[in-house]
């Protein structure tokens, strides 16, 4: 490989790596965006409850939605940043030839398991999308929205593991590899 396709090679798994960093950084936002949402709609909710008067209960089941969808897609935030569990310390247990190998065939297999779960996630919002239930009808917001974040998040989720797989694979710069 001579220096002009190692060039281009790094070139764009660098471009790569900052698109990931950057829908990380708009998945955080989101993702903090609605935990404040959510927060301020349960303090507001407690309020009015101790205060002797009740609230409807969409506030409470928004406040869920909200903090779910939350979750879903700062775990993909977690992903791009390698703040998620990882098996790093199992991969350390071997000599450091294998180590970047082992890293690969994780991801790998993650990647099978998450296209799995969206799979399986779609034919269960399919199900919701049939039944036509309403989250609350005063909202007139069909049930499966909420559960729509499962497939898309795992969408997103086995891009940030994909990109983290490539950059695996062309880095030796890796911890321990």
């Amino acid at each position: 490989m001579n220096a002009s396709q190692k060039d281009v090679k790094n070139s764009t798994l660098s471009k790569m790596l900052r698109l990931n960093h950057a829908i990380a950084s708009v998945e955080l936002r989101i993702s903090s965006f609605m935990i404040v949402i959510a927060s301020c709609i349960s303090l507001y909710t407690i309020i009015v409850r101790n205060s002797g008067y009740s609230t409807a209960d969409w506030a409470v089941d928004l406040s869920i939605a909200l903090v779910s969808w939350a979750i879903f897609i700062g775990v993909g935030a977690n992903f791009a940043s390698k703040s998620h569990i990882n098996t790093d310390f199992f991969s350390k247990m071997f000599p450091q030839r294998f180590q970047k190998g082992i890293l690969i065939l994780v991801n790998i297999i993650l990647l099978f398991m998450f296209i799995f779960i969206i799979h399986y996630s779609i034919i269960a919002t399919e199900l919701f999308v049939k039944t036509g239930d309403k989250l609350y009808e005063m909202f007139n917001t069909p049930l499966y929205i909420v559960f729509l974040i499962l497939p898309i998040s795992m969408f997103i989720w086995c891009v940030h593991l994909l990109i983290d797989t490539i950059d695996i694979y062309f880095s030796s710069h890796k911890q321990g590899v």
